[in-house]
């Protein structure tokens, strides 16, 4: 046990390191993509790829989660169901894919837009077939083989937005270097995958249905989640202007990079978790408490010296066109923070096998944030949607906690949270007195 614990720490700083590493050279391909294109079509780039990953979470299934908890059951036969999870996660990409296009063409969106999701849903479709493929790093504990992919193609995709930026390069130039990252990372992850588990990419017509007869739940969650997590960009694109769309867009990319911390560990921590859950439930408490301290400890101080930095992160990753975006930005830090826990606690539920009841608090999550997205967006824009963002994030994460209480008769200990909270506050004063 003491072991394995340390190769999961192993791995998560490795995939820290190498998100790291990868959201650095992601900021500077940011930094050249919004001072080439300005606010206005900066936020024609961040519609197409909101839209993009909507539809991509439909087509997404929940199937991620659902391959790493069938491949780390014991007696699975792991090419098998590798196989039936990546023909699926495609036959349903392809799908929604072809229908999310038409739909946009049919919305009040410019043309930019339009064409700008059509061009970029190559990439889209690659980078969700690649993550799907996490899981098998995951359960092998080789988080380097991702995070070595990831920062290839962020060495790509940097040096060709500053070329495009030396040269002036337009909306569709830097979408096709996004679509580019997306075939890169598939080729190498697929090929690794490939060649320890033996999967090939082949047709599974019959292991479809069983694939969504279980990963619906998930997919359920999955969609409402959207809904919260995503919704607030559509909503603010329909009744505000393309540049307060980039405004929030130069915020809502640091969360982007900020919550892989909370997600890769979840990944990594969800294979022990699955085994222990219904065999040992004195060591699936043990490991969730252990995630719940760790992740405190990186929460508090994280989100605090983010609110502390948040001019110095906008200047450095827009400029002064984008000045406006360090209120949101702000309160997408103590947003942060609660999805730090999330993260984890929705992984434990999918572990005791009440992905179900998850779904309910995702749904009226879900419901909640619209309304009140509605309301606070018409008024006060992409501050109104982080609030709500921030407000939403603290709802399920609290309802969350209730349910895992309930159903492993247990909450986790805040001893070690108090601790990183008290110390957060001597950091933030120290700050606050430092010249």
């Amino acid at each position: 046990m003491v072991e394995l614990g340390k190769r999961i720490v192993g791995n998560l700083l490795v995939s820290v390191g190498g998100k790291a590493v990868s959201g650095a050279l992601a900021v500077a391909s940011v930094a050249f993509t919004t001072r080439a294109l300005g606010a206005e079509a900066f936020g024609e780039y961040t519609l197409a790829l909101v839209l993009l990953y909507v539809f991509s979470v439909f087509g997404s299934f929940g199937l991620d989660a659902l391959l790493t908890r069938e491949i780390s059951q014991q007696d699975a036969d792991e090419k098998k169901v590798i196989e039936q999870i990546f023909f699926a996660r495609f036959t349903l990409l392809f799908v929604f894919f072809a229908a999310g296009i038409g739909i946009v063409f049919l919305m009040p969106y410019s043309a930019g837009v339009k064409l700008g999701v059509a061009v970029a849903s190559v990439g889209a479709l690659c980078f969700s077939l690649a993550q799907l493929l996490t899981g098998v790093f995951q359960k092998y504990l080789r988080t380097d083989v991702p995070a070595a992919s990831e920062v290839a193609v962020r060495v790509v995709q940097l040096a060709l937005s500053w070329y495009l930026w030396t040269i002036g390069g337009g909306l569709f130039a830097f979408l096709s270097v996004f679509v580019l990252g997306g075939v890169i990372q598939l080729v190498f992850v697929y090929w690794w995958a490939s060649v320890r588990t033996g999967f090939r990419f082949r047709a599974h017509a019959e292991g479809v249905r069983e694939v969504m007869k279980k990963g619906w739940p998930l997919a359920a969650s999955a969609v409402l989640t959207l809904v919260y997590f995503r919704g607030d960009t559509i909503i603010l694109s329909l009744m505000h202007s393309a540049r307060d769309v980039g405004i929030y867009g130069v915020a809502y990319k640091v969360l982007e990079h900020a919550i892989f911390i909370p997600i890769a560990f979840a990944g990594l921590v969800m294979p022990l978790l699955s085994r222990f859950a219904l065999t040992d439930a004195a060591r699936f408490k043990a490991v969730f408490q252990k995630g719940f301290d760790f992740l405190a400890i990186l929460a508090f101080p994280f989100a605090a010296g983010g609110i502390f930095v948040a001019p110095d992160i906008v200047r450095l990753l827009a400029g002064g066109e984008f000045r406006e975006a360090v209120l949101p930005l702000q309160i997408l830090f103590v947003a942060i923070v609660f999805i730090f826990f999330g993260a984890l606690l929705g992984n434990a539920l999918v572990a005791v096998n009440r992905q179900h009841e998850l779904m309910w608090v995702y749904g009226g999550a879900a419901g909640l944030n619209i309304l009140a997205n509605l309301y606070f967006i018409a008024r006060y824009s992409y501050v109104g949607a982080a609030w709500v963002t921030a407000a939403t994030e603290l709802l399920v994460s609290f309802f969350m906690l209730v349910l895992l209480a309930r159903a492993v008769g247990a909450v986790p200990s805040p001893r070690v949270a108090l601790k990183a909270l008290g110390a957060t506050a001597e950091m933030l004063l120290v700050l606050s007195l430092a010249p």
